[in-house]
């Protein structure tokens, strides 16, 4: 049975250019994760408005998506020891988009959230690639203002803290 739409193909390698079986690899509208996940459940809804499409990398570290509509998506990879790629924006042409994926290896991110010199509980804390507006990773502030996000890929991010009044 064949699929409907345009696809995307390409390759997930580690930093020294060897593919990379097992890795996951997600195409989405958008992307919504804590760090230790490339992907949260935000909820059936939600999850099917961002179009999501997973799978496997191949004995090659080869993955294909049949059946992509025409409208500007995201892809990322994960592997859980060999790192994770910055997410790439995908614009669908006439032709299957062929992408490589490189994976990056991972960072911590710690601060803290003060709000007029005291410790801010429960802020939510976003942080985004700077190549890329629509990946966010999310997580929330402990009762002492600090915050941890494991798993970021290496390179430059964005730090947003949100809370129920306006960003900071």
């Amino acid at each position: 049975k064949a699929s409907r739409g345009r696809g995307v193909v390409g390759q997930v390698v580690d930093k020294s250019g060897a593919p990379v079986v097992g890795a996951s690899v997600v195409l989405a509208k958008q992307l919504l994760g804590d760090g230790k996940n490339v992907t949260i459940n935000v909820g059936k809804g939600i999850t099917e408005s961002f179009a999501m499409k997973t799978m496997k990398t191949d004995s090659l570290g080869r993955f294909v998506f049949k059946g992509v509509g025409k409208t500007e998506m995201l892809i990322i990879a994960d592997h859980p020891e060999k790192g994770r790629s910055l997410p790439q924006a995908v614009v669908l042409e006439t032709k299957a988009a062929s992408l490589e994926l490189v994976l990056k290896p991972f960072g911590r991110l710690v601060g803290k959230v003060v709000l007029d010199g005291t410790p801010a509980p429960g802020i939510a804390v976003i942080v985004t690639p700077k190549s890329v507006q629509k990946q966010n990773l999310v997580v929330k502030t402990a009762s002492d203002g600090a915050y941890s996000l494991e798993r970021v890929p290496e390179g430059e991010h964005r730090v947003l803290a949100m809370s129920g009044g306006g960003t900071s």
